[in-house]
């Protein structure tokens, strides 16, 4: 059994321990707080852009072909959705059809017709980009990309996703 004395230093120690670490998060935890990008700081949702329809790796008619996508394009934010086909350019700007609006992007067509490209027989790489204006010192762009493959006319049915 200890004495009373023992007990005192055990006792300072055991404090002196969970004052020593108590200290060490005090010290600690604004550093962390405080390590923030300036320039992502006004970022409040991750941004990306996506083909949903048709799906990545299908089969579809050649010719015209209407394609749609999703972004994390909002009402409130600077954004604009294109697309091209194989890397063509000029990039092909589509149309917002989101429930914000004509400048809401988060859901979008693009119809590729002969005014820019029609889908060719075999691969077809279709890419969607998404451009963000954040400041005039902060534009951010994403890019997705899916392969199809055109057959000829009534050789197979696009695979369209539910709505």
């Amino acid at each position: 059994m200890m004495n009373t004395p023992t007990y005192l230093v055990v006792i300072v120690l055991l404090i002196g321990s969970m004052l020593s670490l108590s200290s060490t998060e005090k010290v600690t935890s604004p550093v962390v707080a405080q390590i923030q990008n300036p320039i992502n700081s006004s970022i409040s949702h991750k941004m990306g852009v996506r083909i949903v329809s048709p799906l990545a790796n299908t089969s579809v008619p050649a010719g015209v072909l209407t394609i749609k996508g999703i972004s994390s394009d909002t009402p409130t934010t600077d954004c604009t959705v294109s697309v091209d086909w194989n890397d063509l350019k000029p990039m092909q700007n589509v149309t917002a059809t989101g429930l914000g609006g004509v400048k809401d992007y988060s859901n979008w067509t693009y119809t590729y017709n002969g005014k820019y490209h029609l889908i060719n027989l075999g691969t077809n790489e279709l890419t969607s980009k998404i451009t963000c204006i954040m400041n005039p010192n902060n534009t951010t762009i994403k890019y997705n990309s899916i392969n199809v493959t055109g057959i000829k006319n009534g050789t197979a049915t696009p695979t369209i996703p539910p709505s």
